[in-house]
């Protein structure tokens, strides 16, 4: 069989790297600058009237009646999500049986769903009208996928490939090992709100830029096989989902459709083979493909 080329032993606390960590720290900071700049607008809106405050306007909404009450424009969320989808393409997934089965498995790999999935983050959404508003956010996303268990073998096309369609199997495992991908992002959109009230229904669409980096290995055992693979992508999303609006807090319902797409490379998987590059031409969501959410919103 072929051997893993295990390339080092470092401690190291997951597997996101400082850029990702970075791209986080950065969208805090956005989010906090954004809300400065937007109170400050709302603030020269308001006018007090013997003493009473009178309520702001939507923005461009010469329609809304103007009411004793104070109006809240702005609205901070933190939200999570359970994510959905499959990775299309990767080095090799677990042998079942006798491993002499598989030597000669050179058939293509069908997707395989994610083990698990979740993101978690922070946004900012502006009511610019009773039925339009824009929102910011930013977060972390992650998906893993289990490619060989603690000393057994593993087999796939690529393995075939990289050895010449000699042999599609490799191992003995030292660890239980997964494909990981970490992605940081942010994201820019817009909001239509359908109805006003205590519920809310809305779809949306945002487009934004994705830090990612993949990685081969035990984030538990704080190991990894080969080389880590990272860039940025481009991606976009659609959106629907319903407020529950109760004061000042907000309830919020949602799910997301699409996500980035990443073209992770990886090096020193096969021992005896050095310079084999496992490519993910396929190219990889760096996200769930479909992702169910709930948010919980503070208005201000």
């Amino acid at each position: 069989m072929l051997n893993l080329f295990f390339s080092g032993r470092e401690n190291y606390r997951g597997f996101t790297s400082k850029r990702i960590k970075s791209l986080f720290i950065l969208i805090f900071i956005l989010c906090i600058s954004i809300t400065a700049l937007f109170s400050e607008e709302t603030a020269g809106l308001r006018k007090d009237t013997g003493g009473a405050y009178k309520g702001i306007n939507y923005l461009n909404d010469k329609t809304a009646a103007k009411t004793n009450s104070k109006m809240k424009n702005f609205m901070f969320l933190a939200y999570g999500t359970i994510n959905f989808g499959e990775v299309l393409y990767y080095p090799y997934k677990p042998v079942t049986g006798d491993y002499t089965q598989y030597t000669t498995a050179f058939g293509p790999n069908s997707p395989v769903p994610y083990d698990f999935s979740f993101s978690f983050g922070m946004g900012l959404d502006y009511r610019v009208t009773r039925f339009l508003s824009i929102f910011f956010d930013g977060g972390y996303n992650t998906w893993k996928m289990l490619l060989a268990e603690k000393d057994g073998y593993a087999y796939g096309e690529w393995v075939a490939e990289a050895t010449n369609w000699t042999n599609a199997v490799v191992g003995i495992f030292t660890m239980d090992t997964y494909y990981y991908m970490d992605t940081t992002s942010m994201r820019l959109g817009a909001r239509y709100i359908v109805s006003e009230g205590t519920l809310q229904p809305w779809v949306g669409a945002a487009g934004g830029v994705y830090a990612w980096e993949a990685t081969i290995g035990n984030r538990d055992e704080g190991l990894k096989y080969g080389n880590p693979s990272s860039g940025f992508s481009p991606g976009y999303s659609i959106l629907a989902g319903i407020d529950f609006v109760f004061e000042d807090t907000v309830l919020r319902l949602y799910g997301d459709y699409e996500s980035a797409l990443g073209n992770p490379q990886f090096t020193g998987l096969l021992e005896n083979y050095p310079d084999a590059v496992f490519s993910d031409t396929a190219r990889e969501f760096v996200t769930g493909l479909y992702k169910a959410g709930c948010a919980v919103g503070f208005k201000y």
